[in-house]
């Protein structure tokens, strides 16, 4: 297969993530890298690693960093706009199922809190 269209993101682009966003995050990242894959383009972002919980002992402490690359194809990000939408539906859904266990457990507590 070959690629001739051009990446929709480009590098340095903030996107978010379509399953974080069906979660009911709101989980922008930046785009660190791009290169072009078997089945279209793959998107590089750097996420920085945390810290150790104990002090290495070798090694430059100095110059080491701790660091990880996560490579994500075009179709897991969307648009701010797009990640907006996602995440209200997961909040209606999850208001939704706590309206109707309150109603269950709750039958005089009345519509409104």
């Amino acid at each position: 297969m070959i690629m001739t269209s051009m990446p929709t993101y480009d590098i340095g682009d903030i996107i978010y993530l379509r399953e974080s966003a069906a979660l009911g995050f709101l989980e922008a990242v930046k785009i660190s890298g791009i290169m072009l894959g078997p089945n279209g383009w793959v998107y590089a972002i750097a996420a920085k690693a945390g810290q150790p919980t104990a002090q290495s002992t070798f090694g430059d402490r100095i110059t080491a960093v701790q660091g990880m690359v996560l490579y994500f194809s075009e179709d897991e990000f969307v648009t701010v706009c797009d990640a907006q939408l996602l995440v209200e539906a997961n909040l209606t859904a999850q208001l939704s199922r706590i309206q109707a266990q309150r109603a269950s457990q709750c039958p005089d507590a009345g519509t409104t809190g």
